[in-house]
């Protein structure tokens, strides 16, 4: 099994590319991008992520309830209209993505593998 490329994690550097995808300005910090488990209820329509099974991204609020995701298993990024994702919630300390623990690094806000 192949672990999620932690580069693939960096919230800082992903949400540049997110705030370019919104057609923000590269520096935008009005929205804080976070790392959750999203979970879509519809499979996407420009990459097809999956729907029904939850998988980590990086994600930022855009207008009308949009929201500008980063798959952080692909490292495609797209913008899903509302209500076509269930509500994102953070990650913790650590999450279990297929059979693989991730944990948070204390200094920066990116998870890496449990040895």
């Amino acid at each position: 099994m192949k672990e999620i490329n932690v580069k693939r994690m960096e919230v800082y550097n992903v949400s540049k590319k997110l705030n370019v995808l919104l057609g923000r300005n590269k520096e935008d910090q009005a929205s804080p991008a976070f790392i959750t488990m999203l979970t879509l209820c519809k499979p996407s329509d420009k990459h097809s992520m999956p729907a029904g099974a939850p998988f980590p991204a990086i994600v930022k609020r855009g207008p009308e309830g949009t929201l500008a995701v980063y798959n952080c298993v692909t490292g495609k990024s797209e913008i899903v209209p509302e209500h076509s994702y269930k509500e994102p919630t953070p990650l913790g300390n650590s999450f279990e993505y297929k059979g693989m623990i991730y944990e948070k690094n204390p200094v920066l806000n990116l998870y890496t593998r449990k040895k």
